[in-house]
Protein backbone atom coordinates (compact mmCIF):
# COMPACT_ATOMS: atom_id res chain seq x y z
CA UNK A 1 0.00 0.00 0.00
CA UNK A 2 1.21 3.91 -0.89
CA UNK A 3 -0.25 5.08 1.95
CA UNK A 4 2.07 3.37 4.53
CA UNK A 5 4.59 5.75 6.58
CA UNK A 6 7.99 4.54 6.08
CA UNK A 7 11.39 5.50 7.39
CA UNK A 8 14.55 5.09 6.35
CA UNK A 9 16.90 4.62 9.44
CA UNK A 10 20.46 5.03 8.60
CA UNK A 11 23.53 6.19 11.31
CA UNK A 12 23.55 9.46 9.18
CA UNK A 13 19.86 10.42 8.88
CA UNK A 14 16.26 9.62 9.78
CA UNK A 15 14.60 10.59 6.89
CA UNK A 16 10.86 9.68 5.34
CA UNK A 17 10.20 7.75 2.31
CA UNK A 18 7.81 9.08 -0.46
CA UNK A 19 5.30 6.09 -1.93
CA UNK A 20 7.77 5.93 -4.71
CA UNK A 21 11.11 5.86 -2.88
CA UNK A 22 12.18 2.49 -2.20
CA UNK A 23 15.80 1.27 -1.33
CA UNK A 24 18.12 -1.11 -3.67
CA UNK A 25 20.27 -3.79 -2.53
CA UNK A 26 23.29 -1.40 -1.66
CA UNK A 27 20.96 1.15 0.62
CA UNK A 28 20.60 3.91 -1.84
CA UNK A 29 16.98 4.78 -2.32
CA UNK A 30 15.37 4.68 -5.85
CA UNK A 31 12.04 5.85 -7.58
CA UNK A 32 9.54 3.67 -9.50
CA UNK A 33 5.91 4.54 -10.32
CA UNK A 34 3.40 3.36 -8.14
CA UNK A 35 -0.35 3.00 -8.82
CA UNK A 36 -3.10 3.68 -7.11
CA UNK A 37 -4.75 0.37 -5.43
CA UNK A 38 -7.71 -1.25 -6.45
CA UNK A 39 -9.45 -4.24 -6.33
CA UNK A 40 -8.46 -6.52 -9.22
CA UNK A 41 -11.25 -8.19 -11.31
CA UNK A 42 -11.56 -12.07 -10.99
CA UNK A 43 -10.69 -12.65 -14.54
CA UNK A 44 -9.47 -11.04 -17.74
CA UNK A 45 -11.42 -8.97 -19.70
CA UNK A 46 -11.74 -11.32 -22.63
CA UNK A 47 -14.40 -13.81 -22.02
CA UNK A 48 -12.05 -16.64 -24.07
CA UNK A 49 -8.99 -16.17 -21.84
CA UNK A 50 -8.89 -18.23 -18.48
CA UNK A 51 -5.96 -15.85 -16.65
CA UNK A 52 -6.06 -13.62 -13.71
CA UNK A 53 -5.57 -9.59 -13.83
CA UNK A 54 -2.84 -7.88 -12.11
CA UNK A 55 -2.27 -4.27 -11.28
CA UNK A 56 0.50 -2.19 -13.09
CA UNK A 57 0.60 1.52 -13.52
CA UNK A 58 -0.48 3.56 -15.79
CA UNK A 59 2.29 6.05 -17.08
CA UNK A 60 0.31 8.55 -18.77
CA UNK A 61 -2.27 9.63 -15.95
CA UNK A 62 -1.67 11.27 -12.65
CA UNK A 63 -3.83 11.23 -10.15
CA UNK A 64 -4.04 13.13 -6.59
CA UNK A 65 -5.23 11.46 -3.76
CA UNK A 66 -6.60 12.41 -0.44
CA UNK A 67 -6.79 10.25 2.33
CA UNK A 68 -7.27 10.96 6.09
CA UNK A 69 -2.95 10.38 6.10
CA UNK A 70 -3.28 13.78 3.42
CA UNK A 71 -2.27 14.63 0.19
CA UNK A 72 -0.68 11.60 -1.95
CA UNK A 73 0.34 11.84 -6.12
CA UNK A 74 0.13 8.32 -7.82
CA UNK A 75 -0.04 6.53 -11.17
CA UNK A 76 -3.13 5.38 -12.83
CA UNK A 77 -3.87 2.18 -12.57
CA UNK A 78 -3.91 -0.23 -15.36
CA UNK A 79 -5.31 -4.20 -15.00
CA UNK A 80 -3.18 -6.51 -17.32
CA UNK A 81 -3.80 -10.20 -17.98
CA UNK A 82 -0.93 -12.76 -16.98
CA UNK A 83 -2.14 -14.65 -19.98
CA UNK A 84 -2.71 -12.96 -23.26
CA UNK A 85 -1.09 -9.78 -21.92
CA UNK A 86 -4.57 -7.76 -22.43
CA UNK A 87 -4.49 -4.53 -20.83
CA UNK A 88 -8.05 -2.58 -19.09
CA UNK A 89 -7.71 1.18 -17.59
CA UNK A 90 -9.22 1.37 -14.27
CA UNK A 91 -12.42 3.04 -14.63
CA UNK A 92 -14.44 5.36 -12.09
CA UNK A 93 -16.27 2.57 -11.38
CA UNK A 94 -13.08 0.63 -10.28
CA UNK A 95 -12.27 3.68 -8.38
CA UNK A 96 -15.72 3.99 -6.61
CA UNK A 97 -15.91 0.04 -5.90
CA UNK A 98 -12.28 0.00 -4.10
CA UNK A 99 -13.44 2.99 -1.89
CA UNK A 100 -11.80 6.39 -3.39
CA UNK A 101 -14.95 9.02 -4.85
CA UNK A 102 -13.80 11.35 -7.70
CA UNK A 103 -14.56 15.07 -7.41
CA UNK A 104 -16.10 14.23 -11.45
CA UNK A 105 -17.82 12.33 -13.47
CA UNK A 106 -15.42 13.06 -16.55
CA UNK A 107 -13.83 10.20 -17.95
CA UNK A 108 -10.49 11.48 -17.29
CA UNK A 109 -9.63 11.11 -13.19
CA UNK A 110 -7.46 13.33 -12.12
CA UNK A 111 -8.60 13.77 -8.19
CA UNK A 112 -9.82 11.47 -6.23
CA UNK A 113 -10.82 10.85 -1.89
CA UNK A 114 -11.06 8.02 0.31
CA UNK A 115 -13.80 6.91 1.92
CA UNK A 116 -12.04 6.98 5.17
CA UNK A 117 -11.10 10.44 4.67
CA UNK A 118 -14.42 11.87 3.55
CA UNK A 119 -16.13 9.26 6.30
CA UNK A 120 -13.95 11.68 9.35
CA UNK A 121 -14.53 15.29 7.62
CA UNK A 122 -18.46 14.25 8.22
CA UNK A 123 -18.23 12.65 11.92
CA UNK A 124 -16.13 16.11 12.66
CA UNK A 125 -18.26 18.43 10.99
CA UNK A 126 -21.91 16.68 13.33
CA UNK A 127 -19.65 16.88 16.56
CA UNK A 128 -17.83 19.78 15.57
CA UNK A 129 -20.59 22.57 14.52
CA UNK A 130 -18.01 25.15 13.85
CA UNK A 131 -15.71 23.04 11.61
CA UNK A 132 -15.45 23.44 8.21
CA UNK A 133 -14.66 21.65 4.32
CA UNK A 134 -11.56 24.68 4.48
CA UNK A 135 -10.28 23.69 8.05
CA UNK A 136 -11.11 19.89 7.17
CA UNK A 137 -8.66 20.52 4.19
CA UNK A 138 -6.12 22.81 5.41
CA UNK A 139 -6.08 20.12 8.74
CA UNK A 140 -4.97 17.69 5.64
CA UNK A 141 -2.29 19.28 4.07
CA UNK A 142 -0.65 19.69 7.45
CA UNK A 143 -0.67 16.32 7.83
CA UNK A 144 0.74 15.54 4.30
CA UNK A 145 3.75 18.65 5.40
CA UNK A 146 4.33 16.83 8.22
CA UNK A 147 5.84 13.74 5.83
CA UNK A 148 7.33 15.55 3.12
CA UNK A 149 4.37 16.28 0.93
CA UNK A 150 3.68 19.91 0.56
CA UNK A 151 1.47 20.56 -2.23
CA UNK A 152 -2.19 22.09 -1.62
CA UNK A 153 -5.30 20.49 -1.59
CA UNK A 154 -8.25 21.69 -4.10
CA UNK A 155 -11.05 22.61 -1.24
CA UNK A 156 -13.80 23.13 -4.04
CA UNK A 157 -12.93 19.11 -5.67
CA UNK A 158 -13.47 18.10 -1.81
CA UNK A 159 -16.59 20.08 -1.40
CA UNK A 160 -18.05 18.37 -4.81
CA UNK A 161 -16.50 15.13 -3.82
CA UNK A 162 -18.03 14.99 -0.60
CA UNK A 163 -21.34 16.23 -1.68
CA UNK A 164 -21.60 12.99 -4.23
CA UNK A 165 -20.41 10.28 -1.64
CA UNK A 166 -23.09 11.77 1.00
CA UNK A 167 -25.69 11.58 -1.79
CA UNK A 168 -24.40 8.11 -2.75
CA UNK A 169 -24.20 7.25 1.22
CA UNK A 170 -28.57 8.50 1.56
CA UNK A 171 -29.41 6.11 -1.03
CA UNK A 172 -27.41 2.78 0.25
CA UNK A 173 -29.20 3.54 3.79
CA UNK A 174 -32.55 4.66 2.31
CA UNK A 175 -32.91 1.83 -0.34
CA UNK A 176 -30.60 -1.03 0.32
CA UNK A 177 -30.46 -0.93 4.27
CA UNK A 178 -34.22 0.59 4.75
CA UNK A 179 -33.08 2.62 7.27
CA UNK A 180 -36.04 5.20 8.49
CA UNK A 181 -34.04 8.71 9.25
CA UNK A 182 -37.65 9.96 10.03
CA UNK A 183 -37.71 8.16 13.67
CA UNK A 184 -36.67 10.75 16.47
CA UNK A 185 -35.65 9.04 20.05
CA UNK A 186 -37.66 11.07 21.69
CA UNK A 187 -40.80 12.40 19.81
CA UNK A 188 -40.93 8.78 18.00
CA UNK A 189 -42.30 8.07 14.37
CA UNK A 190 -44.21 11.48 14.15
CA UNK A 191 -42.01 13.92 15.12
CA UNK A 192 -43.56 17.90 15.45
CA UNK A 193 -40.63 19.39 12.95
CA UNK A 194 -37.79 17.63 11.60
CA UNK A 195 -33.86 19.11 10.22
CA UNK A 196 -31.46 17.31 8.60
CA UNK A 197 -29.16 18.53 11.08
CA UNK A 198 -31.08 17.87 14.14
CA UNK A 199 -28.01 16.18 15.75
CA UNK A 200 -26.25 19.47 15.48
CA UNK A 201 -28.63 21.96 16.91
CA UNK A 202 -30.44 19.55 19.59
CA UNK A 203 -27.73 18.58 21.52
CA UNK A 204 -30.02 17.59 24.50
CA UNK A 205 -32.64 16.05 22.02
CA UNK A 206 -33.29 12.84 24.47
CA UNK A 207 -33.69 14.60 27.44
CA UNK A 208 -36.11 16.70 26.17
CA UNK A 209 -38.51 14.86 25.26
CA UNK A 210 -37.98 12.93 28.13
CA UNK A 211 -39.30 15.73 30.44
CA UNK A 212 -42.14 17.05 27.88
CA UNK A 213 -43.02 13.47 27.24
CA UNK A 214 -42.04 10.53 28.52
CA UNK A 215 -43.88 7.69 27.12
CA UNK A 216 -42.06 8.74 24.12
CA UNK A 217 -39.23 7.07 26.07
CA UNK A 218 -37.70 4.81 23.63
CA UNK A 219 -37.76 1.65 25.74
CA UNK A 220 -35.82 -1.33 25.11
CA UNK A 221 -37.02 -4.79 26.03
CA UNK A 222 -34.80 -7.51 27.94
CA UNK A 223 -35.13 -10.81 25.46
CA UNK A 224 -34.18 -13.78 27.95
CA UNK A 225 -33.97 -17.78 26.58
Amino acid sequence: MPFHRRLLCSCETLETLQPHHFIDEEGNIITKDVCLPCFVPLKCCDVNCLGSMSLTPNLTESIVVVTEQGRFLLKGTNFVCDSCHTVRKATIDDYIFSGFFPASLSEKVTYLFSEEALLLGYHISHKCPGSSNNMYARTLEDVSKEYGRNEPINVPLFTTAEREWETCRHYIDQEVLKRDKTHCPSCGTKPLIRSSDAIIKLRRLASAGRVRKPQNERVYALVTC
